[in-house]
């Protein structure tokens, strides 16, 4: 598994700078760039495409789309982010339609790309610019907290943290993109199992704690945060974007981490 989570996060990182083979989602550890996906070819109806961006220490993100060929108003691009790392709240901050070109600046330096279709009009993909913005002066955002940066393969059957080491460290502040497979023009419901949750335990999960995200049409939701407190090993759902994970520990106890599998259904 760690052999496979590597390739991947080299191949990543590779595609979403220079534009090559154009997986759908990546990760991008970077201070500029591009993301690029089929901006020279027709994509498919329901597609639901999550990208990361992570750039050290910018305390802002400046996101310009250079190319598009959207159905407008039902396809396009959405750009969300952290507005407090505290509480790992992700919201989307910009909705980029066929034709927009005005930069977008949203907070760093984290962010999440997320390129969506319906089931009607297809079109010609994107190009997208980012530029990393200033410097944060928050003493927690260091790069010891977002050493771990990890995407997952697309159809991944199994995410967990750590993948090698006995235990998590302290400060730790890491994300996973989990990307459904794709069946062109057929729309996927995804859901987890979680099967291990071994981290610290807190009221109301302030201090260690996983969050299950999915994106959706247009958004992301949070279903849950998780820790020993309130995990009952049941069953979250998803949708048919992807899976947004992230996890957070503090200087306190440090534990195994956490476990699990997912699984498919077609409508």
């Amino acid at each position: 598994m760690q052999a496979k989570l590597v390739l991947t996060f080299l191949l990543a990182i590779a595609t979403v700078a220079n534009g090559q083979n154009e997986p759908c989602g990546g990760l991008a550890i970077e201070e500029s760039g591009e993301v690029v996906y089929k901006a020279s070819s027709t994509y498919d109806n329901y597609e639901a495409c999550t990208w990361t961006v992570r750039s050290g220490l910018a305390s802002s993100l400046r996101f310009t789309l250079v190319q598009d060929g959207f159905e407008s108003g039902y396809d396009f691009l959405t750009i969300a982010t952290f507005e407090d790392y505290d509480r790992a709240d992700i919201q989307v901050q910009a909705q980029l339609d066929a034709g927009d070109r005005q930069p977008v600046v949203v907070n760093g330096p984290v962010a999440f790309i997320t390129f969506q279709t319906d089931s009607s009009v297809t079109g010609t993909g994107f190009r997208l610019q980012f530029e990393a913005v200033g410097n944060t002066t928050r003493k927690d955002l260091d790069d010891y907290v977002f050493s771990h940066t990890t995407s997952y393969p697309s159809g991944a059957s199994e995410a967990r943290y750590p993948v090698s080491d006995p235990y998590y460290s302290s400060w730790e502040f890491v994300t996973y993109v989990i990307q459904p497979p794709r069946v062109p023009n057929e729309a996927v419901q995804s859901y987890l199992v979680l099967e291990e949750v071994d981290i610290e335990n807190s009221a109301d999960c302030v201090n260690d704690s996983l969050d299950i995200n999915t994106v959706y049409y247009g958004g992301v939701i949070r279903q849950g945060r998780v820790c020993p407190e309130n995990w009952n090993g049941t069953e979250l759902y998803g949708s048919a974007g992807p899976w947004v994970l992230v996890f957070r520990s503090n200087a306190n106890d440090n534990h195994a981490g956490f476990q699990g599998s997912f699984k498919l259904t077609f409508p």
